[in-house]
């Protein structure tokens, strides 16, 4: 029997197909962007940078599709990874496991702040931090008082928005000043961002394939919004997010390019917002400005529906929200500091450490040991030791993976 329009807003929720669900997906998976246009990261690694990270994120969805059928069928609007960290762990084992799952879910928050706060200045100057407390104030406000099927609109609504500002903004600037003034501009003042010969771009785009599956399985928001696909469309759902992910880095490093094109860098750790200063049409500076802010508030929104999610009928519901709200605050006092460059390959150091470990929490009904939190913690430390004292990424993720895998396939000898 076929639904109405209206039912699909007034019922609690249902579940979606390939088309919406991928429209779920992209809701998560837009964030990462900013990375593209950090002014070190460009420095250090130029535009294609940003290619091969979204190609990372696009290969691990790919990844996860087909893997995702082994997860069977989980209750929608829970966080599948939490409910298999509570079967499959006991005692300190769980405790670390739950722990260092929730820590990750803080580089998402880190990065839309950091583009919020370089927002908020640019824009607003003096009063920046009024407009992160509204923005705050009507996030929580959201969370707490919007349905599934508000969620579902509001993400149908962002995803418009998303397409158009794609869409309208590169085809206006390379129409009005063509892509050869476009490149030129880039190859005057910023030649060096065309490099591709760098031979550390290689070895980066190995460890980050790793990095990009072990954040996508440890990921709340993904598996929440996994939860309200269907089963037999969550594959395909994972494939189109995949392939439009990897389109749409192609059209934020061609906007990138267009804010840049004109000069020198702006003293900015988001450098793409720099083309709100462009000025041959106001308006659609305007509907990138508004993107941009509801790109962060609709990340930001998918990964607190998530936390409610994987807390429900936790005794640590209030810890847990007490110990956000901390870090969150502790987030914007040092916002200024913060580097998004330092921040990623922080935590995707530890995201790719994770990641046997989490395949056997999710996949597999391989026990491990109560001793295992302490191999867990020691390659983590180890691997993040050696990546910030001598700057090679690939290294300790080949180590830290080939040990931990070792130790996983001796675990399931042992049963």
């Amino acid at each position: 029997m076929k639904r109405s329009i209206s039912s699909f807003f007034t019922s609690n929720f249902y579940l979606v197909g390939t088309a919406f669900g991928a429209s779920l997906l992209l809701v998560r998976w837009i964030t990462g962007n900013p990375l593209m246009s950090s002014e070190k990261t460009l420095i250090k690694y130029g535009l294609f940078f940003g290619i091969i990270y979204t190609f990372s994120y696009g290969f691990a969805l790919v990844a996860l599709a087909f893997f995702v059928k082994r997860a069977g069928v989980w209750q929608p609007a829970t966080v599948y990874i939490t409910e298999r960290i509570q079967q499959q762990t006991t005692g300190r084992n769980r405790l670390f496991f739950k722990s260092i799952a929730y820590f990750a879910q803080y580089e998402l928050w880190i990065v839309q702040f950091v583009v919020l706060y370089t927002f908020a200045h640019m824009v607003f100057s003096d009063w920046y931090f009024q407009f992160l407390f509204a923005f705050l104030i009507m996030l929580v406000i959201f969370a707490f008082y919007t349905s599934t099927n508000g969620f579902y609109l509001l993400a149908m609504l962002f995803m418009i928005a998303l397409f158009s500002t794609l869409t309208f903004i590169p085809i206006y600037y390379f129409v009005l000043n063509g892509t050869t003034k476009i490149y030129e501009g880039i190859r005057l003042y910023h030649p060096y961002l065309l490099y591709y010969k760098n031979p550390e771009i290689i070895s980066v785009f190995i460890a980050y394939l790793f990095v990009a599956i072990g954040q996508v399985l440890v990921d709340f928001p993904t598996w929440f919004n996994l939860s309200f696909i269907k089963q037999e469309k969550r594959k395909n759902a994972l494939l189109s997010a995949a392939f439009i992910k990897i389109l749409l880095g192609f059209s934020f490093t061609a906007i990138l390019m267009i804010a840049i094109f004109r000069g020198s860098f702006e003293n900015l750790e988001v450098l793409i917002l720099t083309f709100l200063y462009r000025e041959e049409s106001l308006w659609l500076s305007y509907l990138f400005g508004i993107f941009s802010v509801v790109a962060c508030f609709m990340v930001l929104l998918n990964s607190l529906k998530a936390f409610q999610a994987a807390r429900r009928g936790s005794i640590a519901h209030t810890a847990t929200t007490l110990i956000s709200l901390f870090l969150i605050v502790g987030l914007l006092s040092a916002i200024e500091q913060i580097s998004l460059l330092s921040t990623v390959l922080f935590f995707g150091m530890m995201n790719a450490v994770l990641l046997p470990f989490i395949y056997v929490l999710l996949f597999t009904n391989i026990r491990m040991p109560s001793y295992t939190y302490i191999i867990v913690l020691i390659l983590v430390v180890g691997s993040e030791v050696y990546l910030f004292q001598t700057g090679q990424m690939l290294l300790p993720v080949i180590v830290s993976i080939l040990l931990a895998a070792g130790f996983l396939l001796w675990v399931r000898q042992r049963q």
